[in-house]
């Protein structure tokens, strides 16, 4: 399966190919994490335009996989960079976190009690 290519749409502002190869990149960096990813959602937009304090970027992501949604990621920044590495960072620890459960790496604490594999049948 290749790379899932991810859907960008840019509000408010012109479009950035730089934004869109570091984009790619950081979808690499999910796919690494989440093999089976089926679709990536990114929205970069630029509010706040007319006020005095500038320009402010905000970015939203989406990822989907089987049995995995996460949904709008949303970082706001004055640099659309930060915000978008700021959105992906969430995502990705959200995504680690997923597999890890998945995988059964997450430890149990002594209050949690006996996970399903524990109990006798």
């Amino acid at each position: 399966m290749g790379m899932v290519q991810p859907h960008i749409t840019y509000l408010h502002m012109p479009h950035s190919g730089v934004l869109d190869r570091k984009i790619a990149g950081f979808t690499a960096r999910l796919e690494a994490l989440h093999p089976r990813i089926t679709r990536v959602d990114v929205v970069v937009d630029e509010i706040d335009r007319h006020k005095e304090q500038g320009r402010l970027f905000e970015v939203r992501v989406d990822v989907k996989a089987p049995r995995v949604e996460i949904v709008a990621s949303h970082q706001r920044n004055e640099d659309p960079y930060v915000a978008m590495r700021e959105a992906f960072d969430v995502i990705i620890r959200q995504l680690a976190g997923i597999m890890e459960r998945q995988r059964g790496e997450v430890k149990r604490h002594a209050h949690d009690g006996p996970g399903p594999e524990e109990i006798e049948r």
